[in-house]
């Protein structure tokens, strides 16, 4: 993973040379919207169905470059959370909930 991530890293280095957390934090927030923004009607449970891979790959870089320019790694950021997750118990009804 951490070569795709040292990809998108050069790629937005060199296309995106003025950015800066805040303006990667907007950009992320875009991204997001178009996500879900298929169709502004349906309802969410229904949009989730109906995600784009290009626009949840958009989501992924964003979080990329938004690391990057707070000067962390994604990856080891999300390494380290992973074995916090891990010790904790989760309702097994509401997967995004911890107890």
């Amino acid at each position: 993973m951490n070569e795709i991530v040292d990809q998108i890293i050069a790629w937005a280095t060199e296309t995106f040379p003025h950015a800066t957390p805040n303006t990667n934090t907007l950009k992320l927030i875009e991204e997001i919207h178009e996500l879900f923004a298929r169709n502004e009607r349906t309802p969410i449970t229904e949009a989730v169905d109906a995600i784009d891979p290009e626009e949840l790959a958009d989501v992924g870089i964003c979080l990329v470059c938004l690391a990057h320019s707070l000067g962390r790694n994604l990856v080891q950021e999300m390494t380290d959370k992973l074995a916090i997750n891990k010790t904790r118990t989760y309702d097994s009804q509401d997967v995004s909930r911890h107890v």
